[in-house]
């Protein structure tokens, strides 16, 4: 006869029923669900900031847009670039930014700029050449449908 079918020492036979002890695995279980049931969760989503990170999505196929319009990739855009063939789409991009509904900020930090000044400069200085000139009007139109298009294609 096998000692183990006699031992009376509760949970020391594998698979014993009613051995009494509870397995590691099943208090792990309990102080897990203790803990979501007392707001361990909630301690976790302090951490997280106020506002979700912002969907750049629409910035970024205006950029693109640009870029394959322009002949210039994003990263020349995006560079500390003051030459006029590259303001002037950087600029636009920013203007078209502000319109799509984006903040100042946000605009700004897509575009790796400093301060939202730089975005606000843009939009009064797209503003002041479509009021003035007819040439980057018609180019400003222009670049508006052919981004539409592109967005609409990707």
């Amino acid at each position: 006869m096998d000692n183990r079918e006699h031992d009376s020492r509760p949970g020391e036979i594998a698979g014993e029923v009613g051995g009494g002890e509870e397995s590691s695995h099943d208090k792990k279980h309990q102080r897990d669900s203790q803990k979501a049931s007392t707001g361990a969760l909630e301690v976790n989503l302090r951490t997280y900031p106020a506002d979700p990170p912002g969907n750049h999505r629409r910035l970024r196929m205006i950029a693109e847009a640009a870029s394959e319009y322009w002949g210039l990739t994003v990263a020349e855009m995006k560079a500390k670039d003051r030459r006029p063939k590259i303001v002037w789409p950087r600029s636009v991009c920013m203007y078209l930014g502000l319109k799509a509904g984006y903040s100042s900020n946000e605009v700004a930090k897509w575009w790796d700029r400093k301060s939202h000044d730089t975005v606000l400069n843009a939009r009064d200085t797209v503003q002041a050449l479509l009021d003035t000139r007819e040439a980057y009007k018609t180019q400003y139109r222009q670049f508006v449908i052919f981004s539409k298009k592109y967005n609409m294609k990707h």
